[in-house]
């Protein structure tokens, strides 16, 4: 598991596709897959040893990965999960995240909110130290110099990325408020004055430090005197100003 998150080739590189432009990395493809599916099937080899601990390790990490899925083994009495194509279809929408209920030990999952908009420049130093060590990085970003635009993060493994989703829902017109549905990250969805516009960042990794993630984002916060500065005038180092519903990305 650990190792195809962090393979920096690309599936046709790695072998997994006879497609060259299929450029996403392992670690993409799986994300994907467990965000969509509904149960993980485990299958040991048949001719490769399997080390207890390192298979347990690996469960470990599909379940912080995938707490909305049914793990079972390919043996004995199978066990599937429910599969509803809306719920599964939003959980694989950029910006989106679901907290596990409980995290699996050592891997866990720290959920940081930040109510102001983040500087760009700072965040950008930010997001390499934010990024190492973690396994999986989702969520969504109010950037200052863009804060019209509900940009997502996407960072598995070696690959990050940024990418500008359009308007929030609380700058549409006419206003479309989006009550949240019942669930573990229904509180994030919507604040009573900003409504969705707000940063909400997931991570997930082993032995992740709470103090210093949110330590590092409450210092990419602008400050008072940065808003009632000009924030429209901050530079745009990630080119993802533009307020249109085509989606822009940016690689880091």
């Amino acid at each position: 598991m650990e190792d195809q998150i962090w393979d920096h080739h690309s599936l046709f590189e790695s072998g997994f596709t006879p497609v060259p432009e299929d450029d996403r990395t392992p670690g993409e493809f799986l994300l994907e897959e467990l965000s969509f599916s509904d149960t993980v099937l485990l299958a040991d080899p048949a001719l490769v040893p399997v080390d207890p601990a390192a298979r347990a390790r690996g469960i470990q990490l599909i379940k912080e990965l995938a707490p909305h899925a049914a793990v079972t083994d390919s043996v004995g009495d199978l066990w599937l999960g429910r599969h509803n194509l809306a719920e599964a279809t939003a959980r694989t929408v950029p910006g989106s995240l679901r907290i596990p209920a409980e995290s699996s030990s050592p891997f866990t999952t720290v959920v940081q909110q930040i109510e102001r908009p983040l500087h760009p420049g700072r965040f950008r130093h930010a997001l390499a130290a934010l990024a190492e060590g973690s396994c999986w990085l989702r969520g969504r970003i109010w950037m200052a110099s863009a804060p019209d635009c509900r940009i997502a993060l996407q960072g598995i493994g070696p690959r990050v990325w940024l990418e500008n989703t359009g308007p929030w829902q609380a700058m549409r017109e006419p206003l479309q408020i989006a009550f949240p549905a019942d669930g573990p990250g229904a509180v994030l969805d919507w604040h009573p004055v900003f409504g969705d516009r707000g940063t909400v960042l997931a991570v997930t990794g082993d032995d992740v430090d709470a103090t210093e993630i949110a330590a590092l984002l409450r210092g990419c916060e602008l400050t008072e005197e940065e808003i009632t500065s000009s924030p429209g005038t901050i530079t745009d180092p990630f080119n993802l100003k533009p307020t249109t519903e085509a989606t822009q990305r940016s690689n880091s």
